[in-house]
């Protein structure tokens, strides 16, 4: 009998990595994302692909959209409560 497959939704993987990134420091707390079409290119995925990662980064308080300004990099919540 095979092993299940288990399925991996691109988003999922392209937002491993940028939170990944934004832990590591390479996006520091108010620095701002790349454009969602930078990040397409970067991925080479598509737009839709970018925007649900970011979702998810955003409902793990990750970062902040806002229109016309951009993806930023909000501090974490401290962990002292």
């Amino acid at each position: 009998m095979s092993e299940p497959k288990i399925l991996d939704h691109r988003y999922l993987q392209v937002a491993r990595t940028l939170r990944k990134e934004i832990v590591d420091g390479i996006y520091p707390v108010g620095s701002q994302l790349p454009t969602e079409h930078e990040l397409c290119d970067r991925f080479a995925v598509s737009r839709y692909t970018i925007r649900e990662a970011l979702r998810r980064l955003r409902e793990d308080n990750l970062v902040s959209s806002r229109p016309r300004t951009g993806t930023l990099v909000v501090p974490r919540p401290s962990s002292d409560s």
